[in-house]
């Protein structure tokens, strides 16, 4: 590749979550788009905890009756992550006698000696509810092949090497189900957003977007390793890796200014439509990079019913937990992967020395540190590259692996796989390995 050809920046991205149609005719281009869905705000809000629980479970009864008419001799697949939303899963497909298998990416036993809590709690729920279920252990991972897919499906998205499920015995003609997006249920992150005043909402509501994005904070870091030279490169480099608009603030201060009359609940249900329409289907976690036909849990149909609910109701994932006590006493038992429990809570000290004991199970940002892993993303950074070395201080990254940063450092990894691919032109073989896609 020459090296004085240039990467073009100025790309434009197509959000997720829309439809598109292209206009060809009289030699003009036209691009018009609509969304899959679109709902309403209405005014309506219930504080019924029966009647609340009641539609969410309707709801979850037709979303699996339809799942199984969309697909009546598939099996489902899902995420067996022992938490709130990932056992509703097995317990509406067993009701439909839809055939499922979980699978569990966690580590066994971070101290060698006891069970994570990750891994307890989904062999629990698995013998509960009588379904086969496999823990993937990241140790276990094809890091090279597991990159080059990722790459593959996603090349312009996050690293997902750690949260997506590959697995030689499964084929895509299955279907995934997932708990993904699951924020307008729990509200975990907001509170009572009822009782805020307008600047406090708007910036926890910024706060929360800079915590796992470019947007603000993490800059810096990727601005420590880019060789980039002055300001205005610098911006558009990092505006094309973020999926944070720069001016998503002042957006955001209109659509509350022409909306503040409406209650707050609302106005954040429809936020997070928003983000399901640029962020959803496409990641790890939602469609193992498009890999399976996926469905949410509770998109579209319980969603649209969250906009009649109070806050109160959703606070702290209150009527999630309701509504597994409403469908299995034995299943309310069984903590979360927080060991946050609906019933028969143990005393703190309990709960404390188990996580210290047990570990979670997920601690991801530990595991890019394995040293089996660790030496292959040596070889892939060690590989003589001028088109990375342009733009990165790749001594840098490597001799400081980005301990507290492991994000960026697994982003790092890929942006350098991607520029091996086209530096040393090996795109034509990555496309003719397939990966099994169809």
């Amino acid at each position: 590749m020459n090296l004085h050809q240039k990467i073009r920046l100025d790309l434009k991205r197509f959000s997720s979550g829309k439809r598109y149609e292209f206009d060809i005719s009289n030699n003009n281009i036209e691009l018009k788009l609509d969304k899959y869905w679109d709902f309403p705000i209405r005014e309506h809000i219930t504080n019924n905890p029966q009647r609340a629980i009641e539609e969410f479970d309707n709801d979850l009864k037709e979303t699996f009756r339809i799942i199984k008419n969309q697909n009546p001799s598939k099996k489902i697949l899902f995420g067996n992550s022992g938490g709130f939303d990932s056992r509703l899963i097995p317990v509406y497909a067993n009701a439909e006698n839809i055939p499922l298998s979980g699978y569990t990416i966690c580590e066994k036993k971070p101290n060698y000696l006891f069970k994570s809590v990750t891994y307890k709690n989904s062999e629990k729920i698995a013998r509960l509810l009588d379904f086969e279920s496999e823990i993937i252990e990241p140790i276990s991972a094809n890091i090279e092949e597991q990159l080059e897919r990722d790459i593959y499906t996603n090349p312009f998205g996050p690293c997902q090497l750690y949260k997506s499920y590959y697995h030689q015995n499964i084929d895509n003609d299955n279907i995934l189900i997932t708990g993904q997006q699951d924020q307008m249920i729990k509200n975990t992150h907001f509170g009572k957003v009822s009782d805020l005043k307008e600047g406090k909402f708007i910036n926890q509501i910024i706060n929360y977007f800079d915590k796992g994005s470019l947007f603000k904070s993490n800059r810096y870091i990727w601005m420590k390793y880019l060789k980039v030279k002055n300001a205005r490169a610098s911006s558009r480099f990092i505006k094309f890796l973020s999926s944070i608009e720069d001016d998503f603030e002042a957006k955001l201060r209109i659509y509350y200014s022409e909306n503040k009359e409406k209650e707050k609940s609302l106005i954040l249900t429809k936020l997070y439509q928003t983000i399901l329409d640029k962020n959803g289907f496409n990641g790890g976690f939602e469609s193992q990079n498009r890999y399976f036909k996926t469905y949410y849990l509770y998109y579209p149909l319980v969603f649209e019913n969250s906009y009649y609910w109070s806050d109160e109701l959703l606070n702290k994932g209150n009527l999630l937990m309701k509504i597994i006590l409403y469908r299995n006493m034995e299943l309310a038992k069984i903590p979360s992967q927080e060991l946050k429990y609906i019933i028969n809570k143990p005393p703190f000290i309990y709960r404390k020395l188990s996580m210290i004991l047990r570990e979670n199970g997920l601690e991801y940002n530990r595991w890019h540190r394995i040293n089996k892993h660790f030496s292959k993303y040596k070889s892939i950074m060690g590989i003589k590259n001028p088109l990375f070395e342009k733009i990165a201080k790749h001594e840098d990254i490597y001799a400081n692996r980005l301990h507290n940063s492991f994000k960026i450092f697994m982003d790092f990894v890929k942006i350098k796989k991607i520029l091996d691919i086209i530096y040393y032109n090996e795109i034509d073989t990555l496309l003719k390995r397939n990966f099994n896609y169809e």
